[in-house]
């Protein structure tokens, strides 16, 4: 099955999944998400314009487990296990996903060592 390379951001036209950067690397893009309510309930949908870096994403802006784990190297797993013990708050949540403010991402990365895997038996 074939990646597909376009589709609607925000009511907008988007064009591309991934940039180039200067070194010839793929880089990912980094979208802020908003919660939106219709008549089926709430729902999750990605800002657009995407950012090329999670440092760029506003503050007040809204990430979710899936960003939080690839901005600290770590698995959704691990982050939702961070969130179990109380030391990353959840913002919001809709359906299974957890939304966070990115303030907090950056407050519990600087306090925490987030350490992926499984710790080793001494």
């Amino acid at each position: 099955m074939r990646k597909r390379l376009w589709g609607y951001v925000g009511g907008e036209p988007f064009i591309g999944e991934e940039l180039r950067s200067k070194k010839g690397k793929r880089s990912q893009l980094w979208f802020a998400k908003f919660i939106y309510r219709d008549a089926r309930g709430m729902h999750v949908a990605l800002e657009n314009p995407p950012y090329t870096a999670f440092k760029d994403i506003p503050s007040n802006k809204l990430v979710s487990t899936l960003d939080v784990a690839n901005a600290c190297g770590c698995s959704s797993r691990t982050v939702a296990r961070h969130v179990a013990y109380g030391a990353l708050k959840v913002h919001s949540q809709v359906g299974n996903e957890f939304l966070f403010l990115k303030r907090e991402v950056v407050r519990w990365i600087k306090n925490t060592d987030v350490k992926p895997g499984r710790p080793k038996k001494v």
